[in-house]
């Protein structure tokens, strides 16, 4: 966006100069478009008609696009593309960025005269795309997943004359693909009046003496970095640039020349290739044509900093005893580093539990109860160094649950017991990737425990409490950078009221990688609440639109769990009701996992908080593995205070007579009024076995 626009006064006959250009009709709009809204309309030539529509094309994938829209009017619109783009010159270009002060004539579209008179022109288009089409290509040169400030070339062509003529104009656009819901901002437009006269992206009216629309701004920088400082000027003819440096708030400055670490003294962008703490200088630049003059102002301050460390800062660490720990810190700076690790006050040195002790990663292979203390790290260069803060390393001791042991028998990489009763830190007692919980998070919140029929769980088991739309209730955890396709999320659930779109564990970062455990409001169970249990994998809107078919009952304990491998994904439900699981067949190319984790949300659709999870939550582990249908069971049976060894023989059920006929391959057969139990042998049963149905519930099973 433009700033700090400097317009010097100038006389009749510069001003009489300039307007050989002719005259710009320029207009000013800062007006904001979303995916959801029309668009926004405007009339490049001010004569009472709208020419062109800034909007999110809905009919064609929510494409970002410029329209101009009345093709029968005269004159016609069109926007204009590049003279080639691809070898192949094919039409489905797209829009490109045009930086300020490009020269839009003529030759910027081919002939734009050949479409007047009916032939095809590629380049030449009543629409243009700025950025993806339905199939996520790029199609235009405006970056994904950026906000990006760019120009749009527009032509206004007359084909009532013969020859026809042409005035160009152009439109200032910001996309905005950073946010949940892109957005795109109309800044301002303008239009040259002469027909078949060129116009410069971002020209206001007409030029002569130099303007500056963007003076070089404050930098602070690490000692050793490259630094540019550039300056966004327009003039005619085109403007020569001097930069200039002077002691901070002096106001004196004497001219740069192109030696040592700078270059471009004599453009509109200086750059210095090895700051140091001598560079720490006010920098002005003179823009300068035969019509005038103009200096920047104010002057851009450029402090440099002798060392840095960047975050983040080494993590407070609570870690299982035998479990390794890991503190990091980054360093800024593009001088050597040297790096050296602390604990309690005293040097590190490598050799047994520790690795990593001068580098940015210090390493404890495996955490016991002499390693306890406070560790940081110091960053030395040439010019100074500078100490981290603290980290606090402490030891999380088993509760002697059946449940914990086998999370971590099964190989958790990332264990959230979500047992905090006070505090803002929900630990990870395996991976060490904490979380934070939002200021209105309820914690101490009882979760499965013996007395509500879960003796695998110490009876101080607690849970976190998640409320749908309250943006600062839920949890996000620091990235678990798993770069995998094979994985499996586990989750204890207290489902209380409707669900929506309610998200357990989730992720959406870069690359489109939105994966986790959700709830899908599309789909209702036979109450009419919820959504059914869903998931996600990458950007595959058929994975999001599957339907899995299960869901978990209100105000009781679910074990839920969704098992991923590259080329299927089984989710379960596992509850006093019996096992409910739904395999979905899919291709799930591997995952970075390198952004913001969240427990209790899905981030994805509006604001966050807007889709959280209504009740409990507990017990949340992450498993790098698929794990097989028999260790999710074992899982929740621990929770019973049950030992799962071997996997149960599969039965069939059919109904033969009116009666229901079982089926199975080995071992015993036993039956109990409830999944918990009691469970006892059934008398001389043997495959096949039928049953009468009655209104009593009864549950079947196979023990080896």
């Amino acid at each position: 966006m433009k700033a700090n626009k400097t317009l010097l006064a100038a006389s009749s006959s510069v001003l009489a100069a300039g307007m050989a250009h002719g005259a710009i009709v320029y207009q000013s709009v800062n007006q904001t478009v979303a995916t959801s809204d029309s668009g926004y309309n405007f009339d490049l030539n001010t004569d009472g008609t709208t020419d062109f529509k800034v909007f999110f094309d809905n009919n064609n994938a929510s494409k970002p696009c410029v329209l101009g829209t009345d093709v029968t009017s005269v004159p016609t619109p069109y926007v204009l593309n590049e003279l080639v783009m691809t070898p192949d010159n094919t039409d489905n270009n797209g829009v490109p960025v045009i930086p300020f002060g490009t020269t839009i004539t003529s030759q910027f579209d081919v002939d734009t005269n050949t479409v007047a008179v009916g032939y095809t022109d590629q380049h030449s288009k009543n629409e243009g795309y700025l950025y993806q089409n339905g199939e996520n290509n790029t199609v235009g040169q405006w970056p994904a997943g950026q906000d990006t400030f760019g120009f749009v070339a527009l032509a206004l062509v007359d084909n009532s004359v013969d020859p026809a003529t042409t005035n160009y104009g152009w439109v200032h656009l910001e996309l905005n693909y950073t946010l949940a819901l892109p957005t795109m901002t109309v800044i301002d437009y303008a239009y040259e009046d002469t027909a078949n006269t060129d116009i410069r992206a971002g020209q206001e009216g007409p030029i002569a003496i130099p303007a500056i629309y963007g003076s070089p701004t404050n930098q602070t920088v690490a000692a050793g970095t490259t630094v540019t400082m550039s300056v966004v000027a327009m003039g005619d003819p085109d403007p020569t640039y001097q930069w200039m440096a002077g002691a901070v708030g002096s106001g004196i400055y004497t001219n740069l020349a192109n030696a040592g670490d700078f270059s471009g003294v004599n453009t509109s962008s200086l750059v210095i290739s090895n700051a140091t703490p001598a560079y720490r200088l006010d920098y002005v630049v003179s823009v300068s044509n035969d019509n005038g003059a103009v200096t920047s102002s104010p002057p851009a301050t450029l402090t440099v900093i002798a060392v840095g460390l960047a975050g983040p800062v080494p993590d407070q660490q609570v870690i299982y005893a035998g479990y390794p720990a890991q503190f990091t810190v980054t360093d800024i700076g593009g001088v050597t580093t040297t790096n050296r690790w602390l604990w309690n006050n005293a040097g590190l040195s490598d050799g047994g539990a520790f690795s990593g002790t001068t580098t940015t990663n210090l390493l404890i292979s495996s955490v016991d109860p002499t390693n306890l203390g406070n560790y940081k790290a110091i960053a030395s260069t040439v010019y100074g160094s500078v100490t981290s803060s603290v980290a606090p390393l402490g030891i999380a001791y088993p509760d002697g649950s059946l449940y914990e042991a086998t999370v971590r028998s099964l190989g958790a990489a990332h264990y959230y017991r979500l047992n905090e009763t006070s505090g803002t830190n929900a630990w990870d007692f395996i991976g060490g990737k904490n979380g934070t919980y939002g200021t209105s998070a309820v914690l101490g919140q009882p979760g499965p425990t013996p007395d509500t029929a879960f003796p695998g769980f110490v009876s101080t088991n607690y849970a976190a409490t998640f409320q749908f739309l309250d943006p600062n209730d839920l949890l996000p955890v620091a990235p678990w950078n798993l770069n995998t396709n094979t994985v499996t999320f586990t989750a204890w659930i207290y489902p209380q009221f409707n669900q929506g779109n309610g998200g357990i564990v989730f992720t959406a970062g870069t690359n489109n990688m939105v994966c986790g455990i959700r709830y899908d409001g599309g789909y209702l169970n036979s109450s009419g609440l919820d959504g059914n249990i869903g998931y996600s994998w990458g950007n595959d809107f058929g994975i999001q639109s599957w339907n899995s078919g299960i869901t978990a009952p209100h105000d009781e304990w679910s074990l839920v769990a969704l098992a991923v491998s590259p080329t299927d994904a089984t989710l379960y439900i596992i509850n006093s009701e019996g096992v409910q699981s739904a395999v979905n067949t899919a291709t799930h190319p591997v995952q970075a996992f390198d952004a913001t984790e969240y427990i209790g949300t899905y981030p994805l659709e509006g604001a966050l908080g807007n889709n959280n999870f209504n009740g409990q939550i507990d017990e949340v582990a992450i498993f790098t593995s698929t794990l097989s249908s028999n260790q999710v069971y074992s899982l929740y049976a621990s929770g019973l205070n049950q030992v799962v060894n071997q996997p149960p023989s599969p039965i069939t059920l059919t109904v033969v007579g009116g009666n229901i006929q079982l089926e199975w391959t080995g071992g015993t057969l036993l039956q109990a009024p409830n999944l918990s139990g009691p469970w006892d042998p059934v008398p001389d049963a043997t495959s096949p076995y039928s049953v009468s149905p009655t209104n009593s519930r009864l549950f079947f099973r196979t023990q080896q």
